[in-house]
This record gives structure tokens, sequence and C-alpha cells, in this order.
């Protein structure tokens, strides 16, 4: 049976004949500032890294978000094989050339202490795991927080976009098969979690612990699987509350106030997992503290994607639209940018920290600015209109 098959979205929140959803591309922004302040105030000693702890939740954010935008722009199915490579070829020119680029620059401008990080031999294997965006399949640490540390969400994700084909054709006929099963993973990931705390406390419990339930794509399906959710809900009920103001508005409000009590509570949730002993507890409490703001954040980007609340009406504004815009640049190269604060400029008075807090977003926001719109966009372009000629 023929589907149609949109194939062409101009940009992550738009789809052929239908509105940019610029509420969404600002959310990206704060989803990426969540993490970069978390590391920023870390990394320059202004603050300890449990009070910070829930921003990172921002990773969930994203991938809540991924689920949602896929769905929207690929929700009517793929037509035939050459459609689904066509979505592999538009997902790798989004995602990897400024990946990529971010690793050269990387190398390129820190100390090799920084990056190497092994044997010649197998650094070479990590790299070349890094460059291909699979360097999160793994408990270790050597190759999912290899070089740009934060780059094991790009791996994760592109994880997601090697399963959403499948996940989207049992979504599409019965999405609660699809819930059971990324529900499944979940499950099967903190079960291994727990069995792995019955083991003596050591070295290698404690990485595979930590990349069952932080780094492996298994584990973190259930979080995109939600943003398939709320983009299905959002397209079965726009028309009854698109012009619903006050109720939207409540929504996001409402939205909002459980995210940030998650955040909030993931500080002591990550202590738990220092502090317990309880060998089902200490998992638990990890993954709550990374992803218990999951379904705080999809009834958000439902709520901000009916575009009628006062909240969306507010992140549409052109500036926050064109910092999403920029958003994959700054949350690639605020590690990078935060090194080489780190090791060029360092500041010990509270008027040089705050003066060095205000170079590093002025510098992360030109360079980002400067790598979307020299890197992202030109290599973007030319790796689709490559793939999708190759396929024709």
């Amino acid at each position: 049976m023929a589907s149609l098959v949109i194939e062409r979205p101009v940009t992550d929140t738009q789809v052929a004949g239908h509105e940019e959803i610029t509420s969404l591309t600002a959310l990206r922004f704060f989803a990426a500032a969540m993490i970069v302040w978390c590391h920023t105030l870390y990394g320059l000693k202004l603050s300890n890294e449990v009070t910070l702890f829930g921003l990172v939740q921002g990773v969930s954010l994203f991938f809540v978000l991924s689920g949602f935008v896929l769905t929207y722009v690929y929700g009517a199915g793929f037509a035939d094989w050459k459609a689904v490579l066509r979505f592999y070829g538009a997902r790798v020119a989004r995602v990897w050339p400024a990946h990529a680029a971010t690793n050269i620059l990387f190398m390129l401008s820190l100390p090799a202490m920084v990056w190497f990080n092994a044997k010649p031999i197998s650094f070479l294997g990590i790299v070349i795991m890094n460059f291909l965006m699979l360097h999160s399949l793994g408990p270790y640490p050597r190759y999912y927080h290899s070089l740009n540390t934060p780059s094991w969400s790009i791996s994760t994700e592109f994880c997601f976009y090697l399963l959403f084909p499948l996940l989207l054709q049992v979504f599409r006929r019965k999405w609660y098969v699809c819930a059971l099963i990324c529900m499944s993973t979940l499950a099967v990931s903190l079960i291994l979690a727990f069995l792995c705390n019955w083991f003596p406390e050591n070295v290698s419990s404690t990485r595979v612990i930590s990349w069952l339930l932080t780094v492996n794509p298994l584990a973190r399906l259930f979080e995109f699987l939600l943003g398939m959710i709320a983009c299905r809900a959002m397209l079965k009920y726009r028309n009854v509350l698109m012009n619903r103001t006050y109720l939207v508005t409540f929504l996001e409000l409402a939205a909002i106030g459980l995210l940030a009590v998650a955040v909030i509570s993931a500080a002591s949730l990550q202590n738990l997992v220092y502090t317990s002993h309880n060998q089902f507890v200490r998992p638990l409490a990890l993954w709550a503290s990374l992803c218990d703001g999951s379904i705080p954040d999809a009834l958000l980007i439902f709520a901000l994607s009916l575009q009628s609340g006062l909240i969306a009406r507010t992140l549409s504004l052109s500036y926050l639209v064109k910092l999403g815009d920029i958003s994959y640049s700054i949350y690639l190269l605020h590690y990078p940018v935060l090194l080489w604060f780190q090791v060029y400029w360092t500041g010990t008075s509270k008027l040089e920290a705050q003066t060095t807090i205000l170079a590093y977003w002025v510098v992360l926001i030109v360079v980002s600015k400067q790598m979307h719109k020299y890197v992202e966009m030109p290599a973007r372009k030319a790796i689709k209109n490559a793939v999708f000629k190759a396929i024709a």
C-alpha cells in the first residue's frame, strides 16, 4: 500500500506544506543551554557537580524533542527502501559534518594530553568509532567519552535514527506495541544494572552500570518514544486546542513547573547514587536523576507545538529562533571551548570568573554561528544532494 513520503523537510521543525514550529526550534537552544551552563560552572569551578547535576536533563529534552520532530516530519511513513535510504542520508547530513569538524578542531587546537587517551593502535580504533558516531555502543569510557566528551549523546541519538524506520512502522500500526518494546529495553537495562550491583563494588561494575543507564541507546530509547507519542497527541488534538490560549498556556506552565521539580530533585537522587547501599535504589536513582524529566519534557513539547500558548509565542521571537538554529553547534562546541578557556584563560577572583563566563558565552555563540554557516549548512546540502542523486 503506497503512502505519502515527506523526504525534504526545510528545517528540523518544518514539513512541506506545514508551518515551521518555531517555538520548538527555540526550545533546542534552551536544552543546549542547560547542559552548557552545567558544564561551564563546574568546569570553571564555580559550583559543585551535584548541585548542578539536574541541568544535564537537557540531554533528555533533546532525545524527546528528536522523537517528536522525526515523527512530525516522517510520520506518514516510508514508501520503499529508497525512501529509508534517503532518510538515513538526510540524518547523516544533519549531524555528521559538525560532529566531524568539531573533532578535528578539538584535536588541532588542544594539547594532545587532553584527548590522546590510549596506545596509538587502540586510539586509532577509538577515533574511527567516534567519527562513525558509534562510540556509545559499549561500556568503555575511553570510547564513549573520547575526543569531544558530550558527543556520546550524538552517537546515542544516531542509533535512534538507525532504528526509527522500524519503530515508525510499528508505531503507525499499534503505537502501544512500540511503547511496550521501548519500555522493555529500559526494563532490561535496569535489571542488568541491578544484577551488576550484586557483585562487589569495583571500577568495572560501576562503569557498566553507568553505561547501561546513561549512554546505552536501548535505555534512552524510551525518551525518544515519548517524543513520538507527544507528536501523535499533537496531531490528534491540535484542532481542538489550537485556539484555547489560556488552557494551552496552563499546560506550558505546568510542564515547566514539573520539569523544574525534576531538575531540582536530581541532586538529591544523585546523592542517593553515592550514599545508598541498596542494590535496587542506586540504579533507579541514577536513571531517575537523568530521565525523570522526560515526561514533563513530552508535555512541554506537546503544549509548545500547538503554538497558541503565551510561552510558545515568546519562544517564537526571531532572535530565540536564530539561537535555536545554531543550538546543535553550540552543544557540540561548548566542551572544546570550555577546555580552551581552562587551558589558555583562567581567572581566580569572583570578578575574573564572571568575566570569563561572559567571554566564554560570547566566544561560544560566535564560533557556533560560524560553524553553522560555513560547515553545517553547506555540508548538509552537499551530502543530501549527493545521497539523493545516488539513490534516485
